[in-house]
């Protein structure tokens, strides 16, 4: 059974689109610590190395929360290493980073906190929690669940809430189309500096080609794994924008 939470489907959608190629290769030619410009791959934040002021290396990105409006909702850091508290995970949100890069042009991350801080923060559960908690199993987050952070930076959500996702969870999920066949799947979502999703990078019969996040109907099942579909047959999906992955 599928509890569907309504997510991100466009009203309308164009019977084609255009094939204009889209570039999707790293920024080049920037420092380390130079901003970035405004747009990052999903798969290059998770994994990404996180500094302090002082340019420490103090974790990494363990996971990227995203809503159900497709914007990033939290950056879950692994910090365990650098405080010596194994699988440490704390919780912040987009606006608490600064994005910046390391040589080859990947994201890298900064924050303004101390070690103290980051012992303080509370600790961040990627376990999803049981929408039947809620009183609806279909429940979904009413608002951001980013609230104004506390005085060290960290959200005061402490666990993944219904109506999330983990963008490692997407990355790869199939796509269905109106019959529940399996069209395409998702290679990469592209991010842009405000947090929220531009684009969604799917492979298609051995290409690669973007539509907008909220052209994506997504759900979960009974596993609270997600389940995707779109409003487009193969051939309409196959003659959206086309995407260079070199």
């Amino acid at each position: 059974m599928i509890a569907a939470f309504g997510v991100m489907l466009a009203a309308s959608l164009p019977a084609a689109f255009a094939q204009t190629a889209t570039s999707l290769a790293p920024a080049t030619g920037l420092n380390p610590g130079q901003a970035l410009p405004g747009k990052m791959r999903v798969t290059e934040m998770i994994g990404a190395d996180v500094h302090d002021a002082q340019n420490k290396k103090i974790g990494d990105v363990e996971e990227v929360v995203l809503d159900r409006d497709g914007r990033v909702a939290v950056m879950v850091l692994d910090v365990g290493s650098f405080l010596g508290i194994g699988g440490r995970k704390i919780g912040l949100g987009l606006n608490e980073l600064k994005m910046t890069a390391d040589p080859g042009g990947k994201p890298r991350f900064q924050v303004d906190l101390t070690k103290d801080q980051l012992k303080s923060a509370q600790a961040f559960d990627l376990n999803p929690q049981d929408a039947a908690t809620t009183g609806n199993s279909t429940a979904l987050a009413g608002a951001n669940p980013v609230t104004t952070p506390p005085a060290h930076g960290a959200v005061t959500t402490t666990r993944l809430q219904p109506g999330q996702f983990r963008a490692s969870e997407l990355k790869g999920a199939d796509i269905h189309d109106g019959q529940e066949k399996k069209i395409a799947r998702i290679n990469d979502m592209i991010v842009d500096r405000d947090g929220s999703v531009s684009q969604v990078v799917l492979e298609i019969d051995g290409k690669y080609v973007a539509i907008g996040i909220k052209d994506l109907k997504i759900a979960t099942d009974n596993k609270n794994k997600p389940h995707i579909s779109v409003a487009m047959t193969r051939d309409q999906l196959k003659s959206a924008q086309t995407v260079d992955r070199n």
